[in-house]
């Protein structure tokens, strides 16, 4: 009886994160303007958040790279996480090659199949890549300010990089 009430309890909490938006979560590709003015949370997190900065220099770590972020419309890490760093790439002026945006389900799967193909868990996922190989990926919450994390992560496999070189 107990499992059910927590059951029914955790399908009226999902219930109530989709009817925010008109019983829609967005699947698929996905820009950030777009999920700014159709998602309130998403447009009020990156109204709130105020990056400093340190965190708007270590956003030139990404220079160059390409950003893929899965995340759900219906997800509060995601509602926190990704306005951050819509906000970090746009105030930082940060020159990345590319940035996409893919929304999933609560299945964490997507119509192009790109979740599976880069075995998405949880939301949101970043993940930093150089040319076609991932360099980094920060999974639901970062350790940390999110602009240091990430630059953390790339510097670190950009060193590791540097010392496979030397071998």
């Amino acid at each position: 009886m107990r499992h059910f009430f927590l059951f029914l309890l955790g399908g009226l909490c999902l219930t109530a994160c989709v009817s925010a938006h008109n019983g829609e979560a967005a699947l698929g590709p996905i820009t950030g303007g777009q999920l700014r003015s159709q998602f309130a949370e998403f447009e009020q997190a990156y109204q709130r958040f105020q990056p400093g900065p340190r965190e708007l220099e270590a956003m030139q770590a990404l220079k160059g790279k390409s950003v893929l972020v899965f995340l759900g419309t219906w997800c509060h890490d995601s509602q926190r996480e990704v306005p951050r760093l819509l906000k970090l790439l746009d105030v930082s002026g940060v020159e990345i090659e590319a940035l996409q945006l893919i929304a999933v389900g609560l299945d964490k799967r997507d119509p192009q199949g790109l979740a599976q193909q880069f075995n998405l868990l949880y939301t949101p996922t970043i993940i930093i890549k150089d040319d076609t190989r991932e360099q980094y990926r920060m999974v639901e919450r970062p350790a940390g300010e999110l602009a240091l994390v990430l630059q953390s992560g790339v510097m670190e496999a950009e060193e590791q990089d540097h010392d496979t070189k030397k071998q």
